[in-house]
C-alpha cells in the first residue's frame, strides 16, 4: 500500500524528486527553498479537479520555479515517454519535483531511466521504500538495460 505524505515528495533523491500530486497550489511559493524545476507528468483534463497545465506553469513561475509539462498516460509509459523524462530531469535546474495524480507514473519513468545505473533490487527497493511496489517492471529493466 502506498504511504501517504503531507507535502514531503514520495521519494527523494539526488537529482529528482517524485511525489503524488493532490495538494493546493497555494504552497508552491514554499517550493524555491527545495526544488528550482517542476515537471508535471499529468495529461491535461486527467481528473476533473486538477489544474491546468496552463495554471500549473503559471503558479511556478510566480514562485520563481522553471516549469515542464510532460503529459504521460500511466498504462501507456513509452520508451520515448522515458528519455524525455530522463532529458527534463538531466537539463532541468536542480533538484526537480516531478509529480503526477499518485506517484507511481512519475515513480516508474524514474524507475526505467535508472536501468543503466543501478541493478534491479536497488531500483525496485528505493520505489518500494516509498510504497511503490514496481516489481513488475524488472523484466522492463532488464530489456532498457539491453539484457
Amino acid at each position: 500500500m502506498r504511504k501517504e505524505f503531507s507535502w514531503l515528495p514520495s521519494i527523494a533523491l539526488t537529482r529528482v524528486c517524485l511525489w503524488h500530486h493532490n495538494c493546493s497550489l497555494r504552497i508552491w511559493p514554499s517550493w524555491p527553498r527545495w526544488f528550482k524545476t517542476i515537471l508535471n507528468n499529468r495529461p491535461d483534463g486527467e481528473s476533473e479537479d486538477q489544474p491546468t497545465s496552463a495554471e500549473l506553469a503559471a503558479a511556478a513561475e510566480a514562485a520563481g520555479l522553471e516549469y515542464a509539462h510532460q503529459p504521460v498516460v500511466g498504462n501507456n509509459i513509452s520508451d520515448v515517454d522515458i528519455d524525455g523524462f530522463d532529458a527534463i530531469v538531466s537539463l532541468a535546474e536542480q533538484p526537480v519535483l516531478a509529480f503526477c495524480r499518485t506517484g507511481t507514473r512519475c515513480t516508474t519513468l524514474w524507475a526505467l531511466t535508472q536501468a543503466d545505473e543501478q541493478d534491479n533490487a536497488s531500483i525496485l527497493a528505493t520505489a518500494e521504500q516509498a510504497g511503490y511496489d514496481l516489481s513488475q517492471l524488472a523484466g522492463r529493466l532488464d530489456q532498457r538495460r539491453g539484457q
